[in-house]
């Protein structure tokens, strides 16, 4: 009889135990599903290269657009990706070049400011460019008796691409709400660039000079943060 008493209050307490204890479990099982939960993802940035203006100041033969976006992917990394276009058409007295062709790029950022809005961030990017070149009424003066004149010569128009990667340093400040503006620098190494042997491009849309296999870029950036989540949509 004494025994089961004890038995008794023994089951008594655990089961008191137990279910004092639920609420608490729930709510701890319900913090620990939500962080689970949680994205880093809170939308993606959209960036316009406002430099373009001044390089077609300086050279009004030139037309260059590029765009980059990027989006967090973790706490401190975002994916990254650019696109844009080139179109040369260069008219000289003694040739008449043009150009035109696109390209694309992606990789990986990390940020190294603790604040996810401003970022300043050191990244990879893998590069690859498609365009095509001519050249017409080309002339070479010879400087001697030996060889004449070369005149109305030409390069037929081809299409060709390169591939390239390049180390990024990018910096973001949000000025208003949404809208950022930012600057970004690139060492580029040229991997491959399929040109032919009568022409060297004027320049590799995306990656710069076409004379060079390592050069440096430089962009001025104004973007649009769109958020995409209900926490950023407030």
């Amino acid at each position: 009889m004494i025994v089961n008493k004890i038995m008794l209050r023994y089951i008594f307490s655990i089961v008191c135990f137990l279910l004092f204890s639920m609420p608490f479990y729930g709510q701890e099982n319900a913090q620990n599903t939500e962080q689970k939960k949680k994205s880093y993802f809170d939308g993606v940035r959209f960036s316009y290269d406002i430099s373009n203006f001044l390089e077609t100041a300086l050279k009004p033969f030139k037309k260059e657009e590029e765009f980059q976006l990027d989006a967090y992917i973790s706490e401190k990394y975002l994916l990254s990706g650019g696109f844009g276009f080139t179109e040369i058409n260069r008219d000289e007295n003694n040739f008449l070049y043009k150009q035109q062709g696109f390209f694309l790029k992606a990789g990986v950022d990390y940020n190294t400011f603790d604040d996810r809005k401003n970022i300043l961030t050191v990244g990879g990017r893998l590069g690859t460019s498609f365009y095509e070149h001519e050249a017409n009424n080309v002339g070479i003066i010879a400087y001697d008796s030996i060889w004449p004149n070369y005149t109305n010569g030409f390069v037929q128009p081809e299409n060709f691409f390169a591939t390239w990667v390049e180390l990024a340093f990018n910096m973001k400040v949000e000025v208003i709400k949404h809208i950022y503006l930012g600057w970004s620098v690139q060492g580029k190494l040229l991997l491959f660039n399929s040109h032919g042997r009568e022409m060297e491009p004027y320049e590799i849309p995306g990656f710069g000079r076409g004379d060079k296999n390592a050069v440096f870029g430089f962009n001025y950036f104004v973007s649009l943060h769109v958020p995409l989540t209900k926490s950023n949509l407030k």
